[in-house]
């Protein structure tokens, strides 16, 4: 009972966009970036029993902006070149 609209609207979606790594690349860089890195520090760090200013909780910090930033460049990336392509 789901399988068939399931199919039907996967088959939709590619008659429709021709090119839809780069609409998934986009989801990749913004959505799967927040779930990885940036929910998971923030549990630990909320959960922790350290002040914010531990050494843990600073260099988790750090890493999750630093690996935060490179997702969402990969984000805007294939936003632009989603754009560049159109024109």
């Amino acid at each position: 009972m789901i399988t068939i609209p399931t199919l039907l609207i996967t088959c939709f979606i590619g008659v429709l966009f021709s090119d839809i790594g780069a609409y998934i690349s986009i989801l990749g860089g913004f959505c799967s970036v927040s779930q990885v890195f940036l929910v998971p520090v923030l549990i630990y760090v909320k959960s922790n029993d350290f002040p914010i200013y531990h050494w843990k909780n600073v260099l988790s910090i750090i890493l999750v902006i630093c690996l935060c930033g490179i997702g969402y460049t990969a984000g805007i990336m294939s936003i632009m070149k989603v754009i560049n392509k159109s024109k």
